[in-house]
């Protein structure tokens, strides 16, 4: 048996001891959700589960205090390997602490995943790193700052909330946008363990500020958090966010610029806003409308939301301008019907039309036992099956008018 097979029955083993343990996070999405390179089981970093030797945390910890960089990286990993399959690595926690105080991001985040996974189950040894949370939240790299604010986020513990506020408050002000929408999103977070921290400090007012920032990814961010604390509330989203003509036209702004999720929350806020003239509704409705032939069926869906949501309340259902909204909200209707429920190997969405594709040959001989099956049936089963099978693509081309 070669090193690469004993490896794999090493990795073998670790999912199989984590997955009894509970732990059905592997290494693998652990580093991922940190920005770390996964773990390959068949090579390089799978190694670190497979290490079963005596004495292994006297040898890590001194790989942790080494001078070098990649010992120190490839300790830290030995260490979330060993957390991962359900080992007690409390006791390296001073050490892997100590690790924060360099300037290698990739050391940095994970070390601070290594604390927001273990401060679940040791909150007084996460107290320790409060002060280097708070040194790091003023560092004069941006990611550095953005980092730390999302991991005091992260770790849900009430004592570490309250030397949360004035770096966070730092944060939402902070000049680069990735770290006000990384500040934006850790107020919805600190909002779910304690609402009234967040109402005291006067963050909610902080966080409406934002939804008129210039950068939209940060906008997007501010609504989707603000809209997350409504929902917690009970309460209206306008009431939350303070709509105003001037908010409401930074976010259609934004609408054009963010990503394809920052549209969908924009979209389900605006959908919860409710204008009060006929003619604000007719200008919102005639700036989401492009949305309807996005790629992404989420965005069109959230449009599709706000125009109906604006057809029923603020104008007249029966109107020729509503007729004329009805009209155009078919065809992408129909469109998503087609891609998702019909025929989505014969329908191309950037053209609209149906097209012959071959089928791979283990789709064929699925379809073959399918027919031969229906033609084994009795007649009345066999009726009831042919009835509940799709249209074909020629009749349903004929049926959508295309």
């Amino acid at each position: 048996m070669n090193a690469s097979q004993l490896q794999r029955e090493a990795a073998s083993r670790a999912m199989k001891m984590a997955r009894a343990a509970g732990m059905e996070k592997s290494m693998a999405q652990a580093m991922g959700a940190a920005g770390v390179s996964a773990p390959n089981v068949a090579g390089g970093d799978g190694g670190f589960f497979s290490s079963t030797k005596k004495g292994e945390t006297q040898e890590i910890r001194l790989e942790l205090q080494a001078a070098s960089k990649d010992k120190k990286i490839n300790a830290v990993k030995k260490v979330i390997a060993n957390m991962t399959v359900g080992k007690d690595v409390s006791a390296l926690f001073p050490d892997v602490l100590n690790c924060i105080q360099t300037g290698n991001i990739e050391l940095k985040k994970l070390v601070y995943l290594y604390l927001v996974n273990h401060a679940k189950t040791h909150p007084d040894l996460a107290l320790l790193a409060v002060n280097t949370f708070v040194r790091d939240a003023a560092d004069p790299n941006p990611l550095v700052r953005a980092l730390a604010i999302r991991t005091m986020g992260c770790i849900r513990v009430e004592r570490i909330t309250e030397y949360l506020c004035e770096p966070l408050e730092r944060a939402l002000k902070d000049e680069d946008p990735y770290v006000r929408k990384t500040a934006a999103v850790c107020v919805a977070k600190l909002h779910d363990i304690s609402p009234d921290l967040v109402k005291d400090r006067g963050f909610l007012d902080l966080l409406r500020d934002l939804v008129a920032d210039a950068n939209p990814t940060v906008v997007a961010n501010a609504v989707a958090a603000l809209s997350e604390i409504a929902d917690e509330e009970k309460s209206s989203t306008d009431d939350v966010m303070g709509m105003s003509s001037a908010k409401l036209q930074k976010l259609l702004a934004a609408l054009n610029e963010c990503t394809e999720w920052g549209q969908v929350s924009i979209l389900d806020a605006l959908a919860k806003y409710v204008p009060e003239e006929a003619k604000d509704a007719e200008r919102i409705i005639e700036r989401v409308m492009p949305r309807l032939q996005h790629a992404n069926s989420a965005v069109v869906l959230s449009a599709i939301k706000v125009i109906l949501q604006y057809m029923h309340e603020a104008l007249d259902p029966e109107s020729e301008l509503c007729v004329g909204y009805r009209k155009k909200l078919s065809p992408p209707l129909v469109t998503m019907v087609c891609v998702c429920v019909l025929a989505p190997s014969h329908w191309t969405p950037s053209t609209r039309r149906w097209r012959r594709v071959a089928l791979r040959p283990r789709e064929l001989a699925r379809r073959r036992r399918r027919r031969r099956a229906i033609d084994a049936a009795p007649s009345t089963h066999r009726s009831a099956t042919r009835r509940s099978t799709p249209p074909s693509p020629s009749s349903v081309t004929w049926r959508c008018g295309m």
